[in-house]
């Protein structure tokens, strides 16, 4: 699956991921890029991640140790809708 990060986060423009592989799911944090706020030095807008077939659901670290539910997969359709 490609990730295209288009907005920047509250920590400013993404530099790297780090994915963490649950049974049904993937659990994703972003590193902000190096420099001042909303630096874009060493930033990248497009990440390709590996999803296994049983990949369900990804969700995105929000901060405080918490994680928010991003992307679903539709059982049914077998594709990729964005949670809100």
């Amino acid at each position: 699956m490609k990730l295209n990060i288009a907005i920047s986060s509250s920590i400013g423009n993404a530099r790297a991921l780090e994915i963490k592989q649950g049974e049904y799911n993937k659990y994703i944090t972003f590193y902000s890029a190096f420099g001042f706020f909303n630096s874009k030095f060493g930033a990248k807008s497009e990440y390709e991640i590996e999803l296994n077939p049983s990949c369900s659901e990804i969700f995105f670290y929000k901060g405080d140790g918490e994680f928010k539910l991003v992307l679903q997969k539709d059982e049914t359709t077998k594709e990729w809708r964005l949670i809100k």
